[in-house]
């Protein structure tokens, strides 16, 4: 073979190896984003609760719902929770993402939490995460709070919040404006 030869087979060979490598690359980048396989999801999803006369209790909403394989909790994106209260307007909870618990009893909520209730003045509550009691309507974040009830607002540190009676305790660190 000569040395022409020689070079236009080690170029060839340095093309092949280059061409496969990219190919190698491509394969990678086109896996499809999502949960792995074996995970049980829905997205834009809608679950109503009921109690037991048939009355609506609670209605969980969200962008995705994922199980992970083996096991029962839930992870929610974008969890947009309304609790009925007996004789009273509703509570709604939205967040950037949550948990539920295998019983969807207790929830987790994270990522800029509005808790909100309507009525003549509306109540609305904005903190970084929230943890809920969902039968016992109980809510609880020991993080900072704002809340906004007509005109007035409230600054504090830490919530313990009774959703059924619209009760709202806040821990420490309370600075209030209220407005007539």
């Amino acid at each position: 073979m000569t040395r022409r030869g020689g070079l236009l087979l080690a170029l060839l060979l340095a093309v092949g190896l280059l061409w496969w490598q990219v190919q190698q690359q491509r394969a990678r980048q086109v896996a499809p984003p999502g949960p792995p396989p074996d995970d049980h999801y829905v997205e834009d999803f809608v679950i109503e609760v009921f109690d037991r006369d048939g009355r609506l209790e609670q209605v969980d909403r969200g962008r995705r719902l994922v199980q992970p394989s083996g096991r029962r909790d839930l992870f929610i994106t974008a969890p947009d929770l309304t609790l009925q209260v007996p004789g009273a307007a509703p509570w709604r909870v939205t967040a950037e993402r949550g948990w539920l618990d295998a019983d969807m009893t207790h929830a987790r909520l994270t990522g800029h939490v509005l808790l909100r209730q309507t009525g003549d003045p509306a109540t609305r509550v904005r903190m970084p995460r929230l943890a809920l009691d969902i039968p016992a309507r109980l809510a609880h974040s020991p993080d900072p709070v704002q809340i906004e009830q007509g005109a007035s607002r409230i600054a504090a540190v830490g919530l313990r919040a009774e959703l059924s009676a619209a009760r709202l305790q806040l821990q420490h660190n309370v600075e209030a404006r209220y407005a007539p």
